[in-house]
């Protein structure tokens, strides 16, 4: 099974939380420290989509 890219592909993809990468893209992306990106993970998943309608609550 070929590996492709998590950022750039549509469809499910999970910001891993053991990948210093992953999370460092992802904080970018969201606009969070790589430490509060973590700690949402832990509660909702590290579905993006859900992170960023966690995200949207706290506004």
């Amino acid at each position: 099974m070929q590996e492709t890219s998590r950022l750039g592909n549509p469809g499910p993809e999970r910001i891993r939380i053991d990948h210093p990468e992953d999370l460092r893209e992802w904080s970018n992306r969201l606009g969070v420290s790589v430490h509060e990106l973590k700690r949402i993970i832990t509660e909702v998943g590290g579905d993006p989509d859900k992170i960023r309608a966690y995200l949207n609550t706290r506004a």
